[in-house]
């Protein structure tokens, strides 16, 4: 599709929990993207047991998803 993400680090908190921040850059169709996630992993016991996304471009994402992903109209899709 022409998403690449790029790792910038990954640490440990006090909490026992992990965060991971990424860079996700991508050209669709003249739809750019460029912004940095975060995400939080809860482990507990070994294992992870939730993760949160955290985007810094919510708004920047939608663009580009609307522009690499055509739908169907709405009764094309009701179907």
């Amino acid at each position: 599709m022409g998403l690449q993400v790029t790792p910038i680090g990954m640490g440990e908190l006090n909490s026992g929990s992990v965060v991971e921040v990424y860079r996700a850059t991508g050209d669709v169709n003249g739809a750019k993207l460029q912004a940095l996630n975060c995400n939080h992993y809860t482990v507990e016991n070994g294992k992870i047991t939730e993760v949160q996304v955290l985007m810094a471009d919510q708004h920047g994402y939608d663009a580009f998803f609307w522009e690499a992903y055509h739908l169907k109209p709405i009764p094309d899709r009701l179907v």
